[in-house]
């Protein structure tokens, strides 16, 4: 059985759970979104991008104005994210990403040399009626991040959502 991209015996196999809805229906219900950021002062986003070669999920400039507020930005960022996603487990997001950055690992520790900058992983996760996926890291991730010297936040809201509905893709 196929939910939202996961097998049942490729899941169990990791040694995930799964929840059961029925007798026939397993599913995740929390929410992970990895956002992996660069942050500084005298950066500028276009510039991360042609180096990196990957346009980001969001960006903004040192001195832009924040949309409705009269206030303006201390600090330049550009960042990607993974989306939020159902899963069992945050490596799975994580491993997406670093797949995604695996081959720009060169290029980012150079980004740390030219700048003074700021790289972080964040991970977003939307604990929903109680379901808590694994959190943990990985020594893949926890390498990783060390190689390009990015530090690893986390971030978690919990909603109750009684008639929560999910389906199959």
């Amino acid at each position: 059985m196929e939910i939202y991209g996961f097998t049942e015996k490729a899941e169990k196999e990791k040694g995930f759970h799964f929840m059961k809805k029925s007798s026939d229906d397993f599913y995740p219900q929390s929410e992970i979104n990895i956002e992996f950021c660069i942050k500084g002062e005298n950066i500028n986003p276009a510039d991360i991008t042609k180096i990196i070669e990957i346009s980001p999920s969001r960006s903004y400039s040192k001195g832009d104005q924040i949309k409705n507020k009269p206030v303006f930005r201390d600090h330049s960022l550009w960042e990607i994210e993974t989306g939020f996603q159902l899963s069992f487990d945050v490596n799975n997001q994580l491993e997406i990403m670093i797949d995604m950055l695996n081959n720009k690992k060169d290029l980012i520790k150079k980004l740390t040399l030219k700048y003074d900058i700021l790289i972080s992983f964040i991970i977003v996760i939307n604990f929903i009626n109680q379901d808590k996926p694994a959190i943990y890291l990985n020594k893949e991730v926890i390498s990783f991040a060390n190689e390009i010297g990015a530090d690893i936040q986390f971030d978690y809201y919990f909603y109750e959502k009684s008639n929560w509905i999910y389906k199959e893709l």
